[in-house]
């Protein structure tokens, strides 16, 4: 999502002061530099993560920009309810028409999806608004503050969100009354069932890990250390031999990874929680072991935050996951499948430690900077989409999302090679770490061959079926499958 020219607002993350609290969050000033503070209330009240406020911002800045370009017209009409209404059809089409833009905001056109997401944002903080606020002042001139004037707005648009999001009506410029009030909305795309998203090609994968990681010139040297690039090749493998997202790895502490006390050939991958995981600590006043949460650890041994809660390049995502030890531990556990996935891990990971990860790190991480400007310092998610690119191209293959080429390309292939191994959806659910059931039917959608497979076999019941394929073959002179295989090709 783009805000677009923000004329009258600006979104910034920052570091701010509550009371005794300093916390890391995003925050919109106004044109005269003044903070924004009922979104920050929202945020803390919600609980809503750095990567949603940054959105939620951006949307709801959106809306600030419309409202104090467009706002004294509308006050001096009757029909104050088009206002949210209009701001939706700007949103998604634009404000510049037969090129004049009247507002000054010249917004470009946006995908219904991602217009849906702005004023579902929008609509959701404007509710929280009326409610926290109580009714806003009913002349917009005695409205003094920001929070009041856009309460004011969401105020007198009668329609509820859902019925601004799903009620359709279709701007006509034939319209002759221009002070007609357009009710509505953002259209849905038509659904329909989806598509299993693309996974990253299985047969390319070794290729990948021992030709794409290769280190430029490096390709004689017999120490595997010196030869490749470890830090990559253990976090691809987590993600297309244990099903993580590529913001996880990047949570991992150095002895998050541990023998496997069950099969000694393997190795247990523990991702914690960023800042509510447990780790085992030393108390540096009476010297005994204790409990502590990372947050905690992270504070009194680094001075550092965990990395959801930063900003800037280490920042890494956390997404709330279904984890294995919700109650104590607060981790989840990296299921490796194929199994020989966790004996490839271990080797690489005991020469990752040994020859590439130095002493006295300024930090827990597991993976880190190589480079000299960096060196030791934590590994960055862009670092690694960058690099993993390069390996993709090197091995001739294009990078794209629609390939599976990409990072997330490696998780659909772990969730589909469960799904087409035979594993039930429950402990698919359970590999994947899906709060929801449902969350990995995406990963496991049956393809369109699949399904015509189990529809052509099932055809053999239907009466009269072969009596009709052998006229129909008389005419084409193939099998009705063979010619539909022909089509779909």
């Amino acid at each position: 999502m783009s805000a677009a020219n923000p004329y009258f607002h600006s979104v910034v993350g920052t570091t701010i002061q509550l009371g005794n609290i300093r916390r890391r969050t995003w925050v919109i000033f106004d044109s005269d530099g003044n903070m924004f503070r009922p979104l920050i209330e929202y945020f803390i009240e919600k609980g809503v993560g750095l990567m949603t406020q940054r959105h939620i911002a951006m949307a709801v800045g959106l809306y600030i920009d419309y409202m104090v370009a467009n706002g004294a017209t509308y006050s001096q009409r009757n029909n104050k309810s088009a206002f949210l209404s209009d701001f939706a059809w700007a949103i998604q089409h634009g404000t510049v028409h037969s090129t004049e833009d009247h507002t000054g905001l010249y917004w470009k056109s946006r995908t219904s999806v991602q217009a849906r997401k702005i004023l579902n944002s929008v609509c959701e903080f404007l509710d929280w608004l009326l409610e926290a606020g109580g009714l806003p002042a009913t002349d917009l001139y005695r409205a003094s503050t920001l929070s009041e004037k856009m309460a004011y707005w969401r105020y007198f648009n009668t329609k509820k969100q859902a019925s601004l999001l799903n009620h359709i009506k279709f701007y006509s410029h034939a319209m002759k009354d221009a002070e007609t009030t357009r009710r509505a909305s953002i259209r849905r795309v038509s659904t329909g069932r989806d598509v299993r998203p693309p996974r990253f090609p299985e047969d390319k994968i070794f290729n990948l890990l021992f030709e794409g990681f290769v280190k430029p010139g490096k390709l004689n040297d017999d120490r595997l250390w010196v030869k490749y690039d470890l830090r990559n090749i253990l976090i691809t493998i987590l993600l297309h031999g244990g099903g993580l997202r590529v913001s996880e790895p990047f949570h991992i502490y150095c002895h998050d990874v541990i023998s496997d006390p069950y099969d000694s050939g393997q190795c247990v991958v523990r991702v914690y929680h960023p800042s509510d995981g447990l780790i085992k600590d030393v108390d540096t006043i009476t010297g005994k072991p204790v409990d502590k949460t990372r947050s905690q650890y992270l504070q009194d041994r680094f001075d550092l935050r965990p990395r959801h809660e930063i900003f800037g390049r280490e920042h890494a995502g956390w997404k709330d996951l279904f984890l294995d030890e919700a109650r104590s531990q607060f981790y989840i556990n990296v299921h490796w499948f194929p199994r020989y996935w966790g004996v490839l891990f271990r080797s690489f990971y005991a020469l990752y430690v040994k020859h590439v990860l130095p002493v006295n790190m300024k930090h827990p991480y597991a993976f880190i900077c190589t480079g000299k400007r960096y060196f030791g310092k934590p590994y960055t998610i862009a670092s690694f989409r960058e690099a993993h690119k390069g390996a993709v191209l090197k091995i001739g293959l294009e990078y794209k999302k629609e390939y599976g080429t990409t990072p997330h390309g490696h998780r659909h292939a772990y969730g589909q090679n469960l799904k087409a191994s035979g594993v039930r959806e429950r402990h698919i659910q359970a590999c994947m770490h899906h709060r929801s059931p449902l969350s990995q039917l995406v990963y496991t959608e049956p393809t369109y061959r699949e399904i015509d497979a189990i529809l052509s076999s099932t055809s053999q019941k239907v009466p009269n079926y072969r009596t009709i394929q052998e006229k129909l073959g008389k005419h084409f002179n193939v099998s009705i499958e063979e010619l539909l295989r022909e089509l779909v090709r």
